[in-house]
């Protein structure tokens, strides 16, 4: 008879270890509010963001890049637009441009 006398070890119903569900969420809205921060800093965002009725842990960097890669996140790709690109004096400059340069445009006969 082959077969083995080894007792039958239960192992299963153990917690995912990796990224899921509101940790990935918020692993995605760091990389897209800071798309240059290093691991660390995306870590410690996620350790500080962790609701109070769960338990706030650390990721190693290997599962932080494991989940931006099943997000289809690279730093190689991120957008990096600083944040004072956003501000009123900013917008009306961007603005103010982009007009001047479709009159100039418009002048030269060509159409935008």
């Amino acid at each position: 008879m082959d077969g083995h006398c080894k007792p039958c070890i239960m192992n299963g119903n153990n917690p995912a270890s990796d990224l899921r569900g509101r940790k990935l969420l918020l692993l995605s809205l760091c990389r897209l509010a800071f798309p240059k921060a290093s691991i660390a800093e995306v870590n410690c965002f996620m350790f500080n963001s962790t609701p109070q009725d769960q338990v706030p842990r650390f990721y190693s960097p290997a599962m932080i890049n494991q989940a931006e890669n099943l997000l289809g996140m690279s730093r190689k790709r991120g957008q990096t637009v600083p944040r004072q690109a956003n501000t009123p004096e900013n917008l009306a400059k961007r603005f103010t441009d982009f007009f001047a340069i479709s009159l100039a445009l418009r002048r030269l006969g060509w159409t935008v």
